[in-house]
């Protein structure tokens, strides 16, 4: 994505009770779903405090990177279900890329997590953590 698409869309970034939500293009979607773009500034308040320089900074790289973001997303899911068999595309839903204030002010400046819900498992997700582009960590729990 080049960087007036990333500025364009951006701009869209809408408030959600709590965070800021923005839908990306179709082209990025992982398992046939969109992929949506929230940033958390303050989990607690709503409207939500607008997103700071750091944060949208954040974005602005992931998008600018989001073809293979979502690829090693994907891949990641992948190699974490297949050992337990069955399809595992068949059970991601609501793919969420996550950036947390407050994992970026604790943390590392530069991680963030890509979310995959499961349909059989409410509560549930598949996380993969990322620091700048790069996977590091994948897990699943509530």
């Amino acid at each position: 994505m080049d960087d007036d698409e990333v500025d364009v869309l951006l701009a869209d970034l809408y408030d959600h009770p709590c965070e800021w939500q923005l839908l990306l293009p179709r082209r990025y979607a992982a398992f046939g779903q969109r992929v949506m773009l929230v940033i958390v500034t303050d989990p607690l308040k709503s409207p939500p405090p607008p997103a700071d320089p750091k944060e949208l900074n954040l974005a602005r790289s992931i998008m600018r990177g989001l073809r293979s973001v979502v690829d090693a997303a994907v891949e990641k899911y992948l190699a974490h279900w297949r050992p337990h068999g069955g399809d595992p595309a068949s059970h991601a839903r609501e793919p969420r890329i996550e950036i947390w204030r407050e994992t970026l002010a604790n943390e590392r400046p530069d991680r963030w997590r890509f979310f995959f819900g499961h349909d059989e498992w409410e509560d549930g997700c598949t996380c993969i953590v990322f620091d700048g582009l790069q996977p590091v960590e994948t897990w699943s729990g509530d």
